[in-house]
């Protein structure tokens, strides 16, 4: 669940390399290719040789609970959506044992710890809040230039 405004919300800087790793995974699965076996088949081909492409056909499962080619917002680009969020929630570590889960999460949690893969829930990653901070630093700039560029 996304946080309320009065609370930072997760931002890419607060992963550990892990979770980066599995969201931008994510986010490539749902925006590279004009079809999902495209972008999965890009995927698998550009990480052949990495240690967590054997768990890629389980991430891909896991991926199609949240459905294919839902672009993001480039302003929110470094925030994490509710579900990327969610997705976290799904594969960490804390909710294994937990019973009547779909086959294919608790296969994919299985398989990132064979892989020494490991993801915290959302309630456990601590806030900075610099990625909301750049992003404004960077929207002020931009404004900044815009109106520079205008008086000219």
């Amino acid at each position: 669940m996304m946080a309320p405004d009065h609370i930072e919300p997760v931002g890419f800087s607060d992963l550990t390399d892990d979770e980066a790793l599995v969201i931008a995974l994510f986010r490539n699965w749902r925006g590279i290719g004009p079809t999902q076996a495209i972008a999965e088949h890009t995927i698998a081909r550009h990480f052949f040789r990495a240690q967590f492409h054997e768990v890629l056909g389980v991430l891909f499962s896991v991926f199609q609970f949240f459905g294919y080619g839902n672009g993001r917002q480039i302003a929110d680009f470094d925030l994490l959506s509710e579900e990327e969020e969610r997705l976290l929630d799904l594969l960490s570590d804390s909710r294994s044992g937990l019973l009547r889960e779909p086959e294919a999460i608790v296969a994919c949690r299985v398989a990132l710890k064979a892989i020494a893969m490991s993801l915290r829930p959302v309630s456990s990653i601590t806030r900075s809040g610099r990625d909301r901070l750049l992003d404004r630093i960077d929207q002020t700039g931009r404004i900044w230039a815009n109106g520079l560029a205008a008086k000219r």
